[in-house]
C-alpha cells in the first residue's frame, strides 16, 4: 500500500511540474482562475500534511502566490508526504479540525486518499479552462505516467 501511494503522490508531483511549465509557456493567456486553482490543490496537500503532523500549516485553503513559488510548495509538499508515508501507520487516526473549526477524525490511508483524489478533481478542471482559453493541456492519465 505505501509503494502504490507513493506512486501516487509522484504521480501528481509530475503532473504539477508539467503543469507550472505549462502556465510559464503561455503566462500571457493562462487565466486566473487557472493558477488559483492550481494554488489550491498544492495548499489543500499542505493542509492535510500538517494535520497528520499536528502542525499550524503556513498557507491557508485560498492562500494564492506566484508561479515560481509553485515550484517550491509542491517540493516541500513532495517531501513531507515521502516522510509520511514511510513513517507512519495508514491506520493512525488522525483528529484535526476544518477551515470551518469542525473537528472530524480520520485514517491516515483516507487523508492521503483524499489529497490524490482532490488533486485529480482540480486538475481536470484547471485543464478544461485552459482549453477554453485554447491552451491545449498535456494527456495528463495515470495510464500514460505508467507508460514512460
Amino acid at each position: 500500500m505505501k509503494e502504490f501511494f507513493l506512486d501516487l503522490f509522484n504521480y501528481h508531483y509530475s503532473l504539477n511540474k508539467r503543469m507550472f511549465e505549462l502556465f510559464d509557456h503561455n503566462k500571457d493567456r493562462v487565466p486566473e482562475i487557472s493558477i488559483k486553482l492550481m494554488c489550491h490543490v498544492l495548499n489543500a496537500h499542505h493542509l492535510w500534511l500538517y494535520r497528520i503532523d499536528n502542525k499550524t500549516p503556513l498557507y491557508s485553503t485560498w492562500d494564492t502566490y506566484p508561479n515560481t513559488n509553485l515550484a517550491l510548495v509542491n517540493e516541500a509538499n513532495r517531501q513531507l508526504t515521502e516522510v509520511i508515508i514511510a513513517t507512519r501507520d495508514f491506520d493512525e487516526i488522525i483528529n484535526y479540525k476544518t477551515s470551518k473549526g469542525e473537528h472530524f477524525s480520520n485514517s491516515i490511508r483516507d487523508i492521503l486518499f483524499q489529497v490524490v483524489n482532490h488533486s485529480t478533481h482540480h486538475k481536470a478542471q484547471i485543464s478544461a479552462q485552459l482549453r477554453s482559453f485554447n491552451i491545449e493541456p498535456f494527456a495528463s492519465d495515470y495510464i500514460f505516467y505508467k507508460r514512460q
